[in-house]
């Protein structure tokens, strides 16, 4: 049995998926990813090959949403390809888009060939609805990954679940300092948290020291509005 190589799986996918993602007004960015620009954001949707052991034989659909005003803590730290990640979601599967991994095989060219239709099929019926779905600023609050807290935390401010923002903010920042407690490479220090460690801490109104002491370092000076937290 000839291996598939991680090459021939994103052939194939081309292939397989790219009229549907055609008609649909994606295209393709990196080898596995297909983007979509919308009025207020972008869709993207990303073949990868499965972890560890299943890297060879199986591979996952990761899609989601990101909404332009989503952009402000994107933008501090900006990362590309799989590193960026997914707010929402984001495994494709045919009970829709959750959180739980679904891996679909590729461990020959007719496991593959069922894979791609069986994927097309979960595509066309409930991944992209989905992402449609994600354009209102609550069901995308809904749907964040509270692991990811910082853009989690906007989404719900956006949304206007105050107090859930709130918390997302004062989990970032209960991390920022365990890092600030245990750093002992300034230049690392400023490049991994700084500009985030600014922005949350603004949002919440804390540690106006420290916050001034990384805009001075980093000479980034942002117009963050806090949260609005309320007194009751």
């Amino acid at each position: 049995m000839e291996e598939i190589t991680e090459a021939e799986l994103y052939r194939r996918c081309d292939e397989v998926l790219r009229p549907y993602f055609h008609s649909q007004a994606f295209k393709r960015g990196e080898s596995g990813e297909y983007l979509r620009s919308t009025q207020s954001g972008n869709d993207r949707i990303l073949v990868s090959r499965g972890p560890g052991s299943k890297g060879k034989t199986h591979f996952a659909v990761g899609m989601s949403y990101e909404p332009d005003y989503l952009k402000p803590v994107y933008d501090l730290v900006p990362l590309e390809g799989e590193d960026r990640g997914f707010l929402c979601g984001p495994y494709l599967n045919p009970a829709g888009v959750t959180a739980r991994p679904k891996y679909w095989s590729y461990k020959d060219a007719a496991s593959l060939e069922r894979s791609l239709r069986h994927v097309l099929q979960c595509l066309e019926q409930l991944g992209v609805p989905w992402l449609k779905s994600l354009r209102d600023p609550k069901v995308l609050a809904d749907n964040a990954d509270p692991v990811a807290a910082l853009p989690a935390g906007l989404a719900n401010e956006i949304a206007g679940n105050v107090e859930r923002a709130k918390a997302l903010y004062q989990e970032m920042l209960r991390r920022y300092r365990l890092i600030l407690q245990s750093a002992t490479d300034e230049c690392e220090l400023l490049q991994t948290i700084g500009k985030p460690f600014v922005f949350v801490t603004a949002k919440l109104g804390v540690e106006p020291e420290k916050r001034e002491w990384f805009e001075e370092k980093l000479n980034f000076h942002p117009q963050i509005k806090p949260l609005l937290i309320s007194k009751n």
